[in-house]
Order: C-alpha cells, then sequence, then structure tokens
C-alpha cells in the first residue's frame, strides 16, 4: 500500500489497527521508523511507474501521450502553442506527428548516452 502512495491512516484502516500501532510495529519488526519504511516503499512504486512509463513509450511506435508527459517531466520540454488555433484538425495532428518524431529521437539519444555512461 505504500508503494501505491497510500497515507499512513488508509494504511492503518484498511489492516483494521491504529496508526500508533503501525509506528511501533514497524520499529519492532523493521528496525526502521515508519517514516522511513514508508518512504523507500513510496519510492519503490514511483520507480515502477517510471519504468511502466518509459516502456509504454518506446513500445512499438510509440505512446504518443507518454512520449509527451515525459519529454515533459524528464526533459524539461514544453509544449508549444499550436500558432494555427484556427488550423484544420488534420494539420494539428501533422503538428503533433513532427513533435512525436522528435521526442523519440531525443528518447533514443538519452538512451545511447545512458548506455555508453
Amino acid at each position: 500500500m505504500g508503494a501505491a502512495g497510500c497515507p499512513t491512516t488508509e494504511i492503518a484502516a484498511k489492516l483494521g489497527i491504529s496508526t500508533d500501532t503501525i509506528y511501533n510495529r514497524c520499529i519492532d519488526d523493521n528496525g526502521v521508523t515508519f517514516s522511513a519504511f514508508l518512504q523507500e516503499k513510496r519510492a519503490s512504486g514511483e520507480a515502477s511507474i517510471r519504468l511502466k512509463q518509459h516502456q509504454m513509450a518506446l513500445k512499438g511506435d510509440g505512446n504518443l501521450q507518454m512520449l509527451i508527459h515525459l519529454g515533459k517531466y524528464r526533459l524539461g520540454q514544453i509544449e508549444s502553442k499550436i500558432e494555427t488555433d484556427n488550423a484544420p484538425p488534420q494539420e494539428k495532428l501533422l503538428v503533433l506527428e513532427d513533435e512525436n518524431i522528435k521526442l523519440k529521437a531525443r528518447i533514443k539519444e538519452l538512451e545511447n548516452v545512458q548506455t555508453q555512461s
């Protein structure tokens, strides 16, 4: 539940115990505070999400939405306002497809850098 990002109160409620019991048992059973234990579990959950996002983005032709998301949050890219707001949908699609190609190329560049280091 910690990996899913659940807060302590929800974990306690699901287990049918008090938050005090969670805190005390974690120290007794794991030798660490529950805060430290929960932080580790959440980090593991976040890593799993990032890995799945990366896999989805690179699968086949790539998941366009996931490529955009990764580009924004990992590469610091921003969406450029399509200057043709009144343009037909087909023209907007061409702009998005071009962005998709650029994102895929950037991801491949980063993968190559990562494998070389």
